[in-house]
């Protein structure tokens, strides 16, 4: 079956990086990062979609690479589109403020 070795990375690594992602708010370091940058609402989904995001950008990689070469690419699509976070938590912020 074409695929079936990447589909296997992609989800496992996937999961993996959802579920450390959800907890790292409570994380010294990053847990007070989030709670400065990110609106109070936001603190717990975003380090769930943080962790989903770099997961998934390193389980396209992983994937690709092992199954037969696009995991350059797969992974720098997927890096550019964690990128995309940046303006939408900055709105966030502002609408809050206002």
């Amino acid at each position: 079956m074409d695929g079936l070795v990447f589909g296997l990375i992609d989800q496992g690594v996937m999961i993996l990086g959802a579920m450390a992602g959800l907890n790292i708010e409570q994380a010294p370091v990053f847990g007070a990062l989030a709670r400065f940058l990110v609106p109070k609402r936001l603190v717990r989904s975003f380090g769930a979609i943080l962790g989903a995001g770099v997961g998934n950008a390193l389980s396209d990689g992983l994937a690709g690479w092992a199954d037969g070469g696009i995991g350059l690419g797969a992974m720098t699509g997927c890096v550019l589109a964690l990128v995309l976070l940046v303006p939408w938590v900055l709105y966030q912020r502002v609408r809050n403020r206002c």
